[in-house]
């Protein structure tokens, strides 16, 4: 059984006295029963804050310092407290050292390689007195050392005090690499294996078994392992399951250590003796630092602080009377006495939380005119709505401002200004396109024909290459006259089939595959920019409907649209339709197709079809003029000019009578 009691101070270490006085609870200051207790929550702070900086303690007072002492003072510290602090047994318990057991223990172990560790160290200790004799460096100390380390952390160094086993320490191989190792590792022996890493791994343990009078057994045990970014980590478990009193743990380990390092010739020079002993020195330190502290504290930084607070409550001042004319000039339900003036007093914060509150609430039934734009759909009260609309606003006129970037804007834009005199060569090639085409029909009509056609083609070509062949009255192959000589086959002469030929070009003795596929490349290098981006796709079925697909689609797909102003998309759409309904009618007829729809030609005829269509959009645009202007200022918007003003049921106006919504709300 075990009851909660008031730890006299010299049964303290330096944590655990630290732990109870924040936590709240009385330490034992002497033989009469008087205690000691941090009742001001403010102290406990401050101590917590400093039990977070050890390093601080022997250093000097910075300002950084002085700062966060502050603030740890206004916070409330942790209220964690281990139960084995709280708890003592009622009856005094002895505890026997039963076993133990090592992994990787410097002194105990030699580090192996990485592959090949030696085993772990086990002994078990028998009743009665067990003695260790061996030669200087077999691993005595290092035997002792594994018991103090897994008790408190610390490990004897000959000819030094005590020190802590999960401090890196560098040491050199080879006079060449500095490494950093902590000092109950094993050091690596580099003739084995070279070592690859500055901060060597680490993955050390120590396990005691204790038992008490009743044979209960307890297990402690203590590791060190290396992990992220070459941290030491060190756990520990069960000390707290036998109910110690902190000291306890020192007194037959690190305490023998310090001992020789301690001087007792006067009353003063005892008490420095007994604080070394117990760890309890470094209050001092603390102390100091914590005086220096409050002298800085009393002077430069309330001087500081000081002139930051008047500072501000200047500038709270003016911020005060901007907001008071903002609520004159709005008619706004507020007292002028609802904005406090600055002031000590305590209840200023919640002042100006209710006005804030008062505020928000304006805000909300300000933003409540936004349903006439919006419709009901829109819910003022709604934070993350409020908040996209007054921030979406202005990058959404943007975007309206910037329409002609949209994708089929920019589209209709290149087809609908196209020139004459862009559009005249290609419509020529395409004709001259079609009365090939009727001539390679006409031929295909007849086979033999055609055959004789495609034989005085390939001659004629034959002879443009070698130009000194050129004699029109005698064969270039046979060397034969060709006056008046006639195929029997076409009955046409045939120095007139050659010279037909060599007028006409190639074309006729080609396949008509062959002759589609050097068309399509024939017209496609000739077309304009804006046509030749679009024969590779359909044509809408109408100019509008780029317009509409511009308006309505793509521009509620920029950023600014897709949160409460998407609500606007219904009625920009039915505007949208009304308005184009208005349009005249784009008026296209295709051309037959060339060939009588052979599927040589289908590739050829859809291109041809595509480019004509193409070329009919700039006709529509003079047709257009007056609607597309009237589209663009009625259901789109413009900006306002000396000449025009921006139609208010635009989608521009719109958005201009959120934004005077909004500007009020703000």
């Amino acid at each position: 059984m075990t009851t909660t009691a008031t730890r006299p101070l010299h049964l303290h270490t330096l944590d655990s006295l630290c732990a109870d006085l924040i936590a709240g609870l009385s330490v034992g200051v002497g033989d009469d029963g008087s205690t000691f207790q941090l009742k001001s929550s403010m102290a406990r702070g401050v101590l917590f804050w400093y039990t977070k900086n050890k390093t601080r303690w022997a250093a000097n007072v910075q300002t950084t310092d002085v700062e966060a002492i502050v603030d740890a003072a206004l916070a409330l510290p942790a209220s964690h407290h281990p139960a084995a602090h709280v708890s003592r047994p009622d009856s005094p318990r002895i505890f026997s050292l039963a076993s133990i057991q090592a992994h990787q223990f410097a002194g105990l172990h030699h580090a192996g390689t990485t592959q090949a560790k030696p085993n772990d160290f086990a002994f078990n200790i028998e009743s009665g007195v067990t003695l260790f004799e061996g030669y200087n460096g077999c691993g005595k100390t290092s035997l002792i050392n594994s018991i103090i380390w897994a008790l408190t952390g610390e490990v004897l160094r000959p000819q030094r005090p005590p020190e802590s086993g999960s401090k890196d320490f560098d040491f050199e191989v080879d006079e060449v690499a500095t490494h950093a190792a902590p000092p109950v590792v094993p050091l690596p022996d580099p003739t084995l294996e070279s070592l690859t890493a500055q901060a060597i791994p680490v993955n050390t343990w120590v396990e005691l078994v204790f038992e008490d009078q009743d044979k209960q057994r307890y297990r402690v045990r203590r590791s060190l392992r290396r992990v992220a970014r070459n941290t030491l980590k060190e756990e520990v478990s069960g000390l707290d399951e036998m109910g110690l009193d902190p000291i306890s743990t020192r007194v037959g380990t690190t305490i023998p250590g310090i001992l020789p390092y301690v001087q007792v010739g006067s009353t003063s020079a005892l008490g420095k003796a007994v604080s070394e002993l117990t760890g309890m020195a470094p209050l001092v330190q603390l102390a100091n630092h914590a005086n220096k502290a409050k002298k800085k504290i009393d002077g430069d930084l309330t001087k500081i602080k000081r002139s930051e607070l008047e500072g501000s409550d200047e500038a709270y001042i003016v911020t005060r009377s901007d907001l008071l004319d903002l609520i004159h000039q709005h008619t706004l339900a507020i007292d002028e006495e609802a904005v406090p003036l600055p002031s000590d007093d305590a209840c200023l914060e919640t002042k100006l939380d209710q006005l804030a509150s008062e505020l928000e609430m304006l805000k909300t039934s300000g933003l409540d005119h936004a349903k006439q734009v919006l419709g009901d759909t829109f819910d003022a009260q709604d934070e993350r709505q409020r908040s996209d609309l007054m921030k979406s606003i202005a990058p959404a006129l943007n975007a309206v401002g910037k329409l002609g970037t949209l994708p089929s804007i920019a589209r209709l834009g290149g087809l609908t200004k196209l020139s004459d005199d862009e559009a005249a060569p290609v419509r020529d090639f395409i004709a001259a396109v079609r009365k090939e085409a009727e001539e390679l029909v006409e031929i295909a009509a007849e086979p033999n024909k055609a055959a004789r056609v495609r034989l005085y083609a390939r001659v004629a070509t034959w002879i443009r290459e070698h130009p000194g062949l050129q004699d029109e009255n005698s064969c270039a192959i046979c060397g034969h006259s060709l006056i008046d000589v006639v195929d029997e086959i076409t009955g046409l002469k045939i120095k007139d089939h050659i010279n037909g030929a060599a007028k006409e070009g190639d074309y006729a003795g080609q396949t008509f595959t062959a002759w589609a596929n050097h068309a399509i490349g024939q017209i496609t290098t000739r077309l304009p920019v804006a046509i030749a981006a679009e024969v590779r796709r359909d044509l809408s079925a109408s100019p509008t409907s780029l317009l509409r697909q511009a308006v309505v689609d793509e521009l509620f797909l920029d950023t600014a649209f897709i949160g409460s102003l998407a609500l606007l998309k219904q009625s920009v759409a039915e505007a949208c339709d009304h308005s184009l309904a208005s349009f005249p009618k784009f008026n296209f007829t295709a051309s037959p197709e060339l060939g009588g729809g052979r599927a040589e030609l289908k590739t050829l005829n859809q291109l041809i079809y595509r480019v004509e269509r193409a070329l009919a959009y700039p006709a529509w645009r003079k047709h257009a003029t007056l609607a597309r202007n009237s589209f663009m200022s009625e259901v789109v918007g413009q900006e306002a000019t000396a000449e025009r003003e921006t139609v208010p049921s635009s989608l521009m106006g719109l958005l201009q009578k959120l934004q005077a919504v909004v500007v009020v709300v703000n």
